[in-house]
């Protein structure tokens, strides 16, 4: 016989299954688009390099084309298969390139939808917090030098804090999990704590935008307000 807890563990895990925030339908969205995009970009590379390919086995003449053509064909298929796994060798960095430092909010993002149907339903709130401003975040992380402090803080908070807050949670026994209230209110708390930290990086890292606006503002005023003699 299912047992009171059973029922609404299970109750509890079909509402996150099926009943979902904007927030985590959006990110969900731009996971999809972001997937699509890398295999459209994994499509041009593998065609590139069957282009080079290509190109050799003209250069070796026709007496050899049998061969080549066999070469070509399984040269091509192997990297279309790399391509595709994801394989292909990245390039290696002192430290993180613009690129990397806007790609570093869709990694993050990616990551705590995988992990939040292991999470706490009540840190629900938090997680829709942090969801919201890893989709605002990457634009305004790209144009930010990567050698800044705020560069530095967005990397220990994305690729460290949260990642190891939410795995010493889900390293936990289930039971523990399910029964020590002290221990999920702190975790509770840590995530809320994250989330008011990636709200703050968001309105730092869009400093220089929101400058832009007041500076528009105040011209616009100057401009014809003043003029009108208002």
């Amino acid at each position: 016989m299912i047992g009171l807890g059973d029922a609404f563990r299970a109750a509890e895990e079909f509402v996150r299954r099926h009943i979902k925030t904007k927030a985590v339908r959006d990110a969900e969205k731009r996971r999809q688009e972001r997937r699509q995009r890398q295999a459209m970009q994994n499509a041009k590379k593998a065609g590139a390099v069957a282009g080079v390919f290509a190109v050799g086995a003209f250069g070796v003449g026709i007496a050899f084309a049998p061969v080549t053509s066999a070469a070509l064909a399984a040269g091509a298929a192997a990297v279309a298969g790399l391509a595709a796994s994801g394989l292909l060798p990245k390039r290696r960095t002192s430290s993180f390139s613009r690129e990397e430092l806007a790609a570093l909010p869709g990694q993050a993002e990616e990551w705590l939808l995988d992990q939040r149907m292991h999470l706490p339903q009540t840190a629900a709130a938090a997680i829709d917090a942090i969801l919201v401003n890893l989709g605002d975040l990457p634009p305004h992380l790209g144009r930010i030098d990567p050698g800044s402090s705020l560069a530095w803080d967005a990397r220990k908070l994305l690729g460290e804090h949260l990642p190891n807050l939410v795995q010493a949670w889900c390293n936990l026994p289930s039971q523990t999990r399910e029964t020590d209230v002290e221990t999920r209110v702190r975790f509770e708390r840590g995530l809320g704590t994250i989330a008011e930290e990636v709200a703050r990086l968001t309105h730092e890292a869009s400093r220089d935008e929101r400058m832009r606006v007041e500076t528009h503002g105040r011209y616009l005023d100057a401009r014809y307000r003043d003029d009108l003699g208002h």
